[in-house]
């Protein structure tokens, strides 16, 4: 998992670091190695965070080659690494030892290698240098950091199952009559491609989200087309992003497979324009669960394993949905 973000923090308060690092990472994270990509000295400037499962010891080196792919891209200077486990802190000190020396072989400058038994009230925790650094943690909710990043409009969740909870389907006898009146729409559909968008825009203009199956179906079918998904790309930039967000998660559970994964792809582009690349990498994967070799969203998750930042995709994001509408005006005879 991989974050873009600017967050400002002071290195002489690791345990402020640690308890807000739930508010950084958008959920409480267990059996974890996280690594905090800094700019500048104190305070520094946290400009990618990422989350790992903290790996076995013969999957090592291939877990941290993977993460030097992300801190490469963006050229981070230094690293804040924080091994999050239950268990004793030596059980994971040889993951922090090879991390130490992949980071040091990449150039980048481990500035602390911390341990914490959690992210939670009373954690204790530690650091894996001579510094004797350590104590228990704060509520991560009272945390300077955590504060701001709310006030922000970040949302925490218990743990990443909670997070994908988000994403769960609606009762399966209600999709499984959607899934086959999706059939006999699709089979009978005669309408443009412009008209499917236009019925996308209508309901984003609408004062509630979709419940009935009609329109949850024909939604569902617009969406389908890959000219119309394309176009409704532009609906997750701009002032009407957050209305666009709930629409598309509402039809990534209110849709049966496939169709769900155009909404659910399209949840994951406005969670990651708005930075929250946990989100983004939760709705790409139920995407590609929905229908596997999906392009677009192979694309998206491999944007986020390298670390790119919103504003670069923002600018593809935005290409991509004017060329879709033109294409749209120009096969319905409009221009």
């Amino acid at each position: 998992m991989t974050t873009p973000l600017r967050a400002s923090v002071h290195l002489n308060d690791l345990g402020g670091l640690l308890s807000g690092l739930p508010a950084l990472v958008g959920f409480h994270p267990e059996e974890s190695l996280v690594l905090l990509g800094m700019r500048g000295r104190d305070p520094c400037v946290v400009e990618l965070v990422l989350r790992v499962d903290l790996p076995p010891p013969q999957e090592c080196p291939r877990v941290l080659e993977r993460l030097l792919l992300p801190l490469r891209s963006q050229s981070v200077g230094s690293v804040v690494a924080v091994v999050v486990s239950e268990h004793a802190p030596d059980r994971h000190r040889q993951v922090a030892d090879e991390l130490r020396a992949a980071l040091a072989e990449a150039g980048i400058r481990p500035v602390r290698m911390l341990w914490a038994n959690s992210v939670r009230h009373g954690a204790a925790w530690g650091c894996y240098g001579d510094c004797l650094c350590g104590g228990t943690l704060t509520e991560p909710d009272s945390s300077v950091l955590a504060t701001a990043l709310t006030a922000a409009g970040k949302v925490t969740f218990s743990s990443r199952e909670a997070l994908a909870r988000m994403l769960d389907p609606e009762d399966e006898d209600v999709l499984r009559r959607r899934g086959q009146q999706l059939d006999l729409a699709i089979a009978e559909d005669s309408s443009t491609p412009a008209e499917h968008f236009a019925r996308v825009r209508r309901a984003l203009a609408g004062d509630s989200l979709p419940t009935a199956d009609e329109e949850v179906v024909a939604l569902g079918m617009a969406l389908s087309d890959y000219r119309v998904r394309d176009a409704c790309l532009g609906f997750c930039l701009g002032e009407d992003s957050s209305r666009a967000e709930r629409l598309w998660l509402a039809l990534a559970r209110a849709l049966p497979a496939p169709e769900l994964a155009e909404p659910a792809l399209l949840y994951g582009v406005c969670a990651y324009l708005r930075g929250d690349c946990t989100t983004a990498a939760i709705a790409l994967d139920r995407a590609e669960e929905a229908l596997p070799d999906h392009n677009l969203a192979i694309l998206l998750n491999q944007a986020i394993v390298l670390g790119l930042p919103p504003h670069r995709i923002r600018t593809i994001v935005a290409d991509t949905a004017a060329d879709a509408e033109l294409d749209l005006r120009e096969a319905d005879g409009t221009i």
